[in-house]
Order: C-alpha cells, then structure tokens, then sequence
C-alpha cells in the first residue's frame, strides 16, 4: 500500500470559515471609532487566536492519523483471457487491521478499452473481516489489456483530511476474440440442438466416405447400408451411417483491409469475420481436419501452420486477438500468388472480406487464380444497412432514389454471385448478424458434396 495523496477535507474548509468571519470583523473594526470598540477589539481577537490554534492543532493531529491506515492489501481475482463485448466478473479482497468500522472509497483502474459502471464506490470495512468486492467489466476492443493499482480514499478520525492510498499490483489480461459462440457449440451435445445456432447439420445417406457409428434403420436408407451381422443380433434393421472425410487441410484468408472497419452490431466487419474463423475452425476440427490461417495485409501478418486437433484453436486465438484491419485496401493479386506458393497443397481456402461492387472486378481476378489451385469457400459479408433500407416506408422522392439505389446495388451483388458461382467458387453474402453461421453451413455444404 502506497499513500498517493493526502487532500483536505469539507469539515476542515467548515472549520475556517468561522475565523475567516472573525478575522473580516476585527479588520472592520479597525475604521470604526468608538469607545466600545477598544473594549470589545482585544475579546474578538484573542477568539481568533485561540480558535486558531485549536484548529491548527486538531488538524495537525487528525493528518497524523493516517499512520493507521498500514497493513491494507488487496487482491484481484480476474480471467486471464476475456470475449470481446462480453461481460466478465473481476473480484477484489482487501484485507485490513482496522479495529473500528471504516468507510472507504474505492476506484479500481480497470483498462481503457473496458466498460465499467460500479465506480467510485463505497465499502465498509469491519474489524476482524476480509472485505469482498465483485464487479463487472466489458471490453470494447480486442488486444492486451492491463489493470493498474486499485486507488482508495480513507477519511481521517476527526474527517478533516482525505488519504488516497494505491493498492494491488497491476495485472494484464488477453482480449480475444469473441469465442462465446465455439464454447456454446461445444456444449451442445444432442445434434437437435445444433440448428439453435443457425448450423444445419448435413448427413451423408447411403455410401459416405468414412464410416461413423451404427444406427437404426431410417425410411430412405439404401439396402447396402443395412449392417445384417448387426441386425442379426439385435433382431432389427440397423444401418451404418456414415460421415465426411476426415484429414483434409483448410486454409483461412482474411482481408485485413479498411472496408474491414466497418461497424455493424457494435463490432467491426474484422470481428465478425473473426467469429467466424474461430466456430468454423473449431467444427472443422472436430471433424478431424487440418486448420490454418494466412492473414496478411494488417499491421501484424500472421502465419499459422495447419495442425489438427481442437487444441490447435488456442494457437488461433493468440495468432489473432491482437491484430486489427490497416487503413490500407488489400491487393489480393499478390496475396493470392504469394499464398498460391506458400501452400502448394489442394485446400480448402475460407477467404472472409467485405468487398463492395466496385471492388469486385479486382477480386473475381484474384480468387479465380487461387481455384486453379485451391477449392474456395469465399465469403463476403453485406452492410446491414443495406437490408434495413429495404424494410424502411418510401414517403418522399429522396427515398424513393434511395431505395432504387439499393436495389440496385442488391442485384448487382447477386450478379457477381453468378460469375463466382460460374467458375466453381463456392460464395456466401450474409449480414454480420449470420455471418458465421452460413460460412459454417457453406462448409458443411462442401463436406457433403465430397468434391474437396
């Protein structure tokens, strides 16, 4: 514990307003001539003085006091890796020797970045007793943050005087990405839950690739995929069923340009490209694949090798909840060529952007040379505003060029949609809000067509 400053406080200001009064009435005394005066003159002054003194001394004494605030400690109790826009608990535990209920103060120096409503605040310590303080904080953008001492101010015994003490010690903490919705999927144990998230899960019928588990037989099944050894036992028709193929490699491209700092729900068009990486990479995983990442053009390029298995999306989540979109437009022509000859293998390339029209052409080129090489999910996500415009009454002739303009601008989109789709690219255009979700379902659309 550090004392930080020492202030005085409203009773010690109460305390000299008196003499300032007294003091203003000898100074008037001093131009009146009369007899009473000179009798009541040396009264009002001796008053004054020992009023004073008094003053001086108590408040001399009280200042010393703060010699008992020794010996107070706290601790921080919060997550090491907290979501984006997500609400996380911080708790503090003070520990004190004071023999008397105090009231104290307190202010804790949360990061910048973070939202918080509880402070200042007041606590009362009890002799004898820990004292407990539970928060919440909510960070408004990803990186590393820190925590730096908590502050508190003490009144003195006789309240003349004001202590601010630091307490604590800093403590950093990781901002990721918003992976909220990975944990909510990984706690979804019963496949009928699954389209909650908007996820519709695709299941191969008849002859899949790989074999998955035993089941009853369903209306539909193909005679070949009736198990007979293993209807023989349970005295019914049981089928194999049967999944994607596993080990295959899948590659995330992410534009780190500026249309990237658009802002919808809150977050950046970057976030919500991140999300989706994240519940992407996560199911992919899940299904055995090889995941990777190429993120190039932000003020921080990161490379993540393709590795399997769920624990490789802790390495995902440090590669990335630190960067964010440059104010530069990103070349994809050289991003693709280099891409192309740092992974010379047949993938499956997510590429998340938001290119609006006029930035098509320049893209249409890039991504038709990496399907040469590479299977391409691409992935372009739309400006909510443009949906919302759509919805919105038309009642002057201001709106009603506004809304033809979006509509234009819509089918537009829709035609190039077309030409991607004409050269065998797979193509997804949704708003931020499900996002992740339909890249997800453009995966799982893949996975079953087996064409990877």
């Amino acid at each position: 514990m550090t004392l930080y400053s020492i202030r005085p406080a409203v009773n010690l200001l109460y305390g000299l307003i008196p003499l300032g009064i007294i003091g203003g009435m000898l100074l008037g005394l001093n131009f009146i001539r009369a007899d009473w005066v000179a009798d009541f003159q040396p009264l009002l002054s001796t008053g004054w003085w020992l009023g004073l003194i008094v003053l001086l001394v108590l408040g001399i004494y009280d200042g010393l006091q703060c010699r008992y605030n020794a010996g107070i400690t706290m601790q921080r109790r919060v997550p090491h890796n907290i979501p984006v826009n997500q609400w996380a608990p911080v708790e503090l535990t003070f520990s004190h020797q004071f023999k008397h209920d105090k009231c104290v103060e307190l202010f804790d120096d949360a990061p910048e970045s973070c939202e918080v409503t509880a402070f200042p605040c007041e606590l009362n310590f009890q002799p004898g007793q820990s004292s407990i303080f539970q928060y919440k904080i909510k960070p408004s953008r990803r990186g590393d943050g820190v925590f730096g001492t908590a502050f508190l101010r003490i009144r003195s015994p006789l309240t003349f005087w004001q202590f601010s003490f630091r307490v604590g010690e800093a403590k950093s903490i990781k901002v990721y990405p918003n992976f909220s919705r990975v944990h909510q999927f990984s706690m979804l144990s019963m496949a009928s839950h699954i389209p909650l998230m908007g996820i519709r899960k695709r299941q191969r019928r008849g002859e899949g690739l790989e074999f998955h588990q035993l089941r009853e037989y369903r209306q539909g099944d193909s005679l070949r995929q009736v198990d007979w050894k293993a209807t023989s036992k349970k005295r019914k028709l049981i089928s194999r069923e049967y999944q994607e193929e596993r080990d295959q490699q899948i590659i995330f491209l992410v534009d780190s340009g500026r249309s990237m700092r658009a802002i919808d729900n809150g977050e950046s068009h970057f976030d919500h490209a991140l999300d989706a990486l994240l519940l992407l990479s996560y199911i992919a995983l899940k299904q055995g694949d090889a995941v990777g990442m190429y993120l190039p053009g932000a003020n921080k390029s990161r490379y993540v090798a393709p590795k399997k298995g769920v624990a490789s999306i802790n390495g995902l989540l440090n590669s990335v909840y630190d960067i964010e979109p440059s104010l530069h437009t990103c070349d994809f022509s050289k991003i693709s060529q280099e891409f192309v000859k740092s992974f010379p293998r047949r993938s499956l390339v997510v590429l998340l952007t938001n290119t609006r029209n006029e930035d098509f052409e320049g893209l249409y080129d890039s991504v038709s040379f990496l399907a040469k090489r590479h299977l391409v999910l691409l992935g372009n996500m739309r400006e909510q505003a443009l949906d919302d415009r759509l919805s919105e009454p038309v009642h002057s002739l201001e709106d009603a060029l506004g809304y033809a303009g979006t509509v234009d601008y819509l089918q537009k989109r829709k035609l190039y949609r077309k030409h991607f789709e004409g050269r065998n690219i797979f193509y997804v255009d949704e708003t931020p809000r499900n996002f992740a979700a339909t890249v997800v379902n453009g995966y799982l659309d893949i996975k079953k067509s087996g064409v990877l």
